[in-house]
Formats: C-alpha cells, sequence, structure tokens
C-alpha cells in the first residue's frame, strides 16, 4: 500500500490540527485560576480624577443656551471670539 502527496498531506494536517488542540488543552488545564493580584486598601478613597486625556486640556468649555443658539451657521472663529469676550477676566488676561 502505497500513500500518494495528497493522502500525507491529510494526514499531516490532521496531526497538525490534533497537536494544537491538545497543546490548547493543555495551556487551559495550566493556567486555571493562576491570576491573582493584590489589591492596595489605601487606593479605594482616592479622589476621582476629572481630567479627560480624550479632550484638550482635560475638558470642554461649558457655554449657556443663548451663546448656542447664535452659533447656528457661524464660523467657529467668530464663535470662539464671542463666547470669550463674554467669559469673565481671568488674571492671565487684564
Amino acid at each position: 500500500m502505497e500513500l500518494s502527496l495528497r493522502e500525507w498531506l491529510i494526514i499531516g494536517g490532521v496531526v497538525i490540527i490534533a497537536l494544537i488542540i491538545i497543546d490548547g488543552w493543555r495551556r487551559m488545564r495550566s493556567n486555571r485560576n493562576t491570576l491573582r493580584m493584590q489589591i492596595d486598601k489605601s487606593l479605594v478613597d482616592l479622589p476621582e480624577e476629572s481630567h479627560n486625556p480624550e479632550l484638550p486640556n482635560g475638558g470642554f468649555r461649558v457655554i449657556d443656551d443663548d451663546t448656542a443658539e447664535r452659533a447656528v451657521g457661524q464660523s467657529p472663529v467668530s464663535l470662539a471670539s464671542e463666547v470669550e469676550s463674554e467669559l469673565p477676566l481671568s488674571p492671565q488676561k487684564k
């Protein structure tokens, strides 16, 4: 009984698939419940951060409804200057 290349490839593929399944099963059995973490209890009472790294400078500027209604159809530059003029003066701008 002589096996052709096709049969050898089928046998090799089945063996490789069986080895992958056996290795996965072995790794699952050996790594069961091995994740242990030491949680520091002193970090529970820390205040929450108000900084959001997704936004520039960590936050956003809140505008009132009047400004939002006037903003429809305006360019961002003119709107920014208008909103900036309505803000109270900060110590940096005098």
